[in-house]
């Protein structure tokens, strides 16, 4: 089966029974549903894991629902889905109102559910540590600013080295800066993958995030990241020994809470 993209509650939906009876007619999966078929009257009280099946498809997955799914109503009377649509959101985690009543109401039906809030739960609480560990926000966050980056050095080897943070975005993009023609900018045009990773003291968190790096020296866009400590090095925002390493994020291993989250953007 191919990866699918988390769904808008936060349940992998690659380990939903209903979407493997629905792609693999998994016989198993399919025995695990009968009984909640049953108390809600999709199937007779005599019929098992058989007549589940033959409700197929039942889902193709949370963003790939089709008007042929039986499953197609969304997360029973609440179709988070459709309200992430609107708010042009990925997840609930994403939400400013995460988790609302509704959510923690759906969230107690039964221990997939549970797990999916702990999890987005956990995602919501990594991005505001990210957000906080920046130049533009440590003093107000009152955290660090740190990160380690590896790049790919010119033996093709792995190299780690510490660089600030100017700004982020959550997970859309973290911004650092760096010399044109120092060693991070000139490994980025060879190879744009990279893996930069934040750890938290404070509270024990490590947050480590692969994806690539974009070099960029638009006038703007320095003005943006431009913090002060940077003077020591460059004669403000316009000067053109500099630029902007934009990482966009692509995939993400997150401890926190003595637990590890791992999962794609």
């Amino acid at each position: 089966m191919d990866k699918l993209k988390m769904a808008a509650c936060g349940v992998d939906c690659n380990e939903c029974g209903q979407y493997k009876v629905t792609k693999d007619h998994d016989m198993k999966s399919a025995e695990l549903l009968v009984e909640w078929f049953r108390i809600r009257g999709w199937i007779e009280p005599n019929e098992g894991a058989e007549a589940v099946i033959k409700k197929a498809p039942l889902c193709n997955g949370c963003w790939n629902t089709t008007d042929d799914c039986f499953w197609k109503c969304g997360c029973g009377s609440r179709d988070f889905r459709v309200c992430c649509k609107e708010k042009q959101i990925n997840h609930c985690g994403e939400c400013e109102n995460f988790p609302c009543e509704n959510y923690i109401e759906w969230s107690t039906w039964n221990e997939a559910h549970k797990k999916a809030m702990d999890y987005l739960k956990t995602l919501k609480k990594a991005k505001e540590i990210v957000c906080g560990s920046t130049m533009h926000t440590v003093s107000e966050s009152g955290l660090g600013a740190d990160w380690v980056m590896s790049l790919t050095d010119e033996e093709s080897y792995p190299a780690a080295s510490m660089i600030t943070a100017s700004r982020a975005d959550g997970f859309k993009w973290i911004a650092f800066c760096s010399g044109l023609g120092w060693n991070k900018p000139n490994r980025v045009e060879k190879d744009p993958r990279s893996c930069v990773y934040l750890f938290d003291k404070e509270s024990f968190s490590g947050i480590s995030l692969t994806g690539k790096i974009k070099i960029i020296t638009d006038l703007e866009v320095k003005k943006q990241m431009w913090y002060d400590a940077l003077g020591d090095f460059w004669n403000g925002y316009e000067d053109d020994r500099w630029c902007v390493l934009m990482f966009k994020p692509e995939k993400y291993s997150i401890f926190i809470d003595n637990r590890t989250i791992r999962g794609e953007f």
